[in-house]
């Protein structure tokens, strides 16, 4: 019996040591790091950091190696022969090898691109009488202009800086949005494990009412309708008991798979004491904040500039579209490899192209129109978003001043409900009052346990929500992500 009594003891402490222990902050950080959403948030963040560095990248010369190691044809072609004065079918085949490097940069002040490139090519024609060839550019310096004015590489340089900071508060705004899940999960556990240690107090308490109550029947003190009324009491609080107990499980297992942990792991949560920061957060500096850091004022920035963009280009592009690529260099051509970089020729090269759409039925009027169009669209919307998001600061900032004083008035209820359970619990044993008093003060205990943690947790979702929307941690005083 003693050896049983031992291993009970053994599973009892092996199951809480490994048991983990988690406050508010804890959580969070866990959340923060390990979740789902966080993983997500990470890799839609490192997608818009790449995407930036892609811009960056283009903005350096470039060098690149184009080749064609060989590539063979054997066809049959028709070809005119002067002797016979006749077209006649010739099989022919070649060899042909082609290699070339080109450094190019792009032009932002012009949205043009200059490039200098070298090329080297052979030639064998294989038949009767084999011939090669070789031809070389050394040297060609060249450069390549889109006219008409527009200028793509003018509103990158606008937009995509833009975008890259609006990623990062995006990104930030994510985390604070976990964290508003991670305190909804924390408090849902603590909800519940209060709710399955008081399930736990009443079952207990009632057992020994019970038979207390079975004591004062026998001496005459309790009516036999209050006896029955403690037996069905027991019952239900039993009951009671299992479901929270159930309910606490249900409560863990969420939580533990929100925070991606073993499935296996136990978790134990500390509720933050009454004790919470004491913030006085005004409803000017709430706005300051969110207009300064609110990734909606980034948003709305970048889509007037994709817009205008968008406008600009289909402005220009209206009438007529015209281009020009101009480049001078050398080259030759000789039988021999030793001869082909031998007495270089000059080749000049200039390429002007105009596109006219005479008749497009009304193709690019309309894109023309659409697009400003979406410019006003543009306006309207994330004007209408911004003032949504300035007026739920306002709300929000009113709603958390409030559950301070919610918050104090909910930890009375508790110190008056345990006073009264105390007092009405005396005067039960002292035989001065019946059972449904008593049971209501039971009942009025339990309430205000629940509405106090209620409380805390609306206290901290409001506080996490006005942290979500102005990017600022009004404890340590400084903006996410510093």
């Amino acid at each position: 019996m003693k050896r049983l009594f031992g291993l009970l003891i053994l599973f009892a402490c092996l199951d809480v040591w490994s048991q983990k222990t988690m406050d508010l902050q804890t959580v969070i950080r866990l959340a923060n790091d390990s979740s789902l959403s966080a993983i997500q948030a990470r890799s839609a963040f490192l997608s818009d950091y790449w995407d930036y560095r892609s811009y960056k990248a283009k903005r350096l010369p470039s060098l690149t190696l184009t080749m064609t190691p060989m590539q063979y044809d054997r066809d049959i072609v028709k070809r005119y022969i002067s002797e016979t004065d006749r077209d006649e079918y010739k099989v022919q085949q070649s060899l042909y090898s082609y290699g070339g490097m080109t450094l190019s940069q792009n032009v932002d002040l012009t949205g043009g691109s200059i490039y200098i490139n070298s090329e080297l090519s052979f030639l064998r024609n294989i038949g009767l009488s084999t011939y090669n060839q070789f031809s070389s550019v050394p040297f060609r310096i060249g450069y390549s202009q889109d006219l008409l004015g527009y200028n793509a590489f003018k509103w990158d340089r606008k937009i995509e800086p833009l975008r890259y900071r609006k990623a990062q508060t995006d990104y930030l705004y994510q985390q604070a949005e976990i964290s508003i899940d991670a305190v909804n999960n924390f408090f849902a556990v603590a909800l519940a494990q209060e709710q399955e240690e008081m399930a736990r107090r009443n079952a207990a308490a009632c057992d020994t009412l019970l038979v207390r109550g079975s004591e004062m029947s026998r001496q005459g003190k309790l009516s036999a309708a209050d006896l029955l009324t403690l037996q069905l009491r027991s019952i239900d609080a039993g009951n009671d008991y299992i479901t929270a107990r159930n309910n606490l499980a249900k409560a863990k297992s969420a939580l533990v798979s929100f925070l991606r942990l073993p499935s296996e792991t136990s978790v134990k949560i500390v509720v933050p004491d009454f004790n919470v920061p004491a913030l006085a957060i005004s409803q000017e500096t709430a706005l300051q904040l969110c207009r300064k850091n609110n990734p909606i004022y980034l948003e709305q920035k970048q889509k007037l500039l994709e817009a205008k963009q968008s406008l600009d280009k289909a402005r220009k592009q209206r009438y007529l579209e015209a281009n020009v690529n101009m480049s001078v260099g050398f080259n030759q051509y000789a039988s021999r490899f030793s001869y082909v970089y031998r007495d270089l020729l000059q080749q000049d090269v200039v390429t002007f192209g105009v596109s006219i759409p005479l008749i497009d039925w009304g193709i690019r009027k309309g894109a023309y129109n659409k697009a400003k169009n979406n410019v006003d669209e543009v306006n309207a919307e994330e004007g209408q978003k911004i003032s949504s998001v300035e007026q739920d600061v306002c709300s929000m900032i009113n709603d958390f001043n409030v559950q301070i004083k919610i918050l104090s008035a909910a930890k009375e209820a508790i110190y008056l409900s345990e006073m009264i359970y105390g007092e009405m619990m005396e005067r039960f044993r002292l035989g001065r009052d019946g059972v449904k008093p008593l049971m209501d003060a039971m009942l009025d205990r339990q309430e205000a346990q629940n509405k106090y943690i209620q409380a805390m947790q609306n206290y901290w979702v409001t506080y996490y929500k006005l942290r979500r929307l102005t990017l600022f941690d009004f404890e340590k005083n400084v903006e996410l992500g510093e």
